[in-house]
């Protein structure tokens, strides 16, 4: 039995299918996987092109759909035709980072848990992303590299805790999951997408509801792609360019928002009505905050009109619900979200952003061979040590974070963190040169 099937849903994508995308997972230095290119019914010359690599590579399957498939419905579709151990979900805008396959072997076949999660932090910016400085950018944060097995239900009360999603949780694109755990979960539920386009939620709750322990990766597998045409640019920006987009927002109104005490649309909206029907469905023993959910229209406001959008429509809107409702919005912004103490330290932790145009890479796969001189480079003896240093800062803030704020005050950390902030920054200069 092969041990992995890597399903890779596609539609009119050939070009960037078999330029990047595949040949990121071929070049691997393990053998027992599968490589299932699974065609949404695409009108390009998709099928040829997969065609031409099939001849050359025994590994890939190419399964066609004669008719289209609404997106979610064609993941379980795909993930249907697994023959692995183990299935992940890999979209074809996406690279993988070489020689990883054996790394999480060794991992899976050491502990092998139902669900495997990695970091989805590492992220190309394509040359048409919304924002003109990040264009042609690789996004690399720190990771600490510990593999950690995890709680579920301590994570999935963390969800709720935060409304969102957090690091080490389980979605559609960063997971590793046994064939047959989500395949029975397919069926026990009728559907892993029950909401549409919140199948990021919907399977974090799925999952974590139905195990006692995940393992989490705090490092790279794939660089991830964000450009104009990604689920998020297209549903959190309001962005909905594509009909399917548009249709969904149009059904999320009439629907997952019927029974939210704001009516509108927003990302953050639908993520907490995505919640509150998961919570119902499954049963848990989680509530939800009602001053944390304000906090986050608010903040998803803010966050649309930073990227240039004009959201006076939803402004209006938001005020007549805070006035309708007698809260106190200025009171409720000025609460400090304490579910997530660790947050200080992980921002803190300085992110390394490379330019395409400085760093000699046109595109995905360039950006990954690019990542990959860099991994080279940590051989050294003084980027190593510089790595060393870094590890140390974010244990040491981990680890200590509460003790100096109790022995010596917030005041205090505060100045300590901005002092170390400048340290690091100067570490990660001399990391790049």
């Amino acid at each position: 039995m092969l041990f992995f099937s890597i399903i890779v849903p596609t539609r009119n994508r050939g070009k960037l299918l078999v330029e990047s995308a595949i040949p990121s997972i071929l070049d691997q230095d393990f053998d027992s996987y599968e490589i299932v290119i699974c065609d949404n019914n695409s009108s390009d010359n998709t099928k040829v092109l997969v065609e031409n690599l099939m001849r050359k590579y025994p590994k890939i399957r190419y399964v066609y759909s004669p008719v289209w498939i609404p997106k979610e419905k064609f993941f379980e579709f795909s993930l249907k035709q697994a023959k692995g151990e183990y299935s992940i979900l890999f979209f074809d805008d996406d690279v993988f980072i070489k020689n990883t396959l054996k790394f999480c072997y060794n991992v899976l076949s050491k502990i092998p848990l139902p669900v495997f999660t990695f970091s989805n932090k590492i992220v190309y910016f394509y040359s048409d992303w919304h924002i003109s400085d990040n264009k042609n950018t690789l996004k690399i944060p720190f990771h600490t590299k510990e593999i950690i097995i995890k709680d579920s239900k301590k994570l999935l009360k963390k969800i709720f805790d935060t409304l969102d999603l957090i690091p080490g949780t389980p979605d559609v694109t960063n997971s590793f999951y046994r064939t047959p755990f989500i395949l029975e979960l397919i069926d026990k539920y009728g559907t892993l997408f029950p909401y549409g386009h919140m199948g990021d939620y919907n399977i974090a709750c799925y999952t974590l509801a139905n195990t006692e322990y995940i393992l989490f990766y705090d490092g790279p597998i794939i660089i991830f792609g964000h450009w104009s045409q990604n689920t998020t640019q297209q549903l959190r920006f309001l962005k909905t360019t594509m009909n399917e987009y548009k249709e969904w927002t149009d059904w999320a109104k009439e629907n997952l928002l019927k029974d939210m005490p704001f009516k509108e649309y927003t990302f953050s909206n639908c993520i907490v009505a995505t919640l509150s029907k998961m919570k119902q469905q499954l049963n848990l023993p989680y509530s939800i905050d009602f001053t944390k959910y304000i906090q986050k229209i608010y903040n998803d406001l803010l966050y649309i009109k930073a990227a240039g959008i004009d959201t006076s429509y939803l402004k209006e809107k938001f005020i007549e619900f805070i006035k309708e409702r007698n809260i106190n919005l200025r009171k409720i912004i000025g609460i400090k979200n304490v579910s997530r103490p660790e947050i200080d330290f992980i921002n803190f932790m300085p992110t390394s952003m490379f330019k395409g145009e400085k760093y000699g890479f046109n595109n995905i796969l360039e950006a990954r061979f690019f990542f990959d001189s860099l991994k080279k480079k940590t051989l050294s003896t003084h980027t190593f040590e510089i790595e060393i240093l870094r590890k140390f800062t974010y244990y040491f803030l981990k680890l200590g974070s509460k003790i100096i704020q109790k022995l010596f005050g917030l005041k205090f950390y505060k100045k300590l963190l901005k002092t170390l902030k400048i340290m690091a920054i100067y570490i990660l200069s001399k990391s790049e040169e």
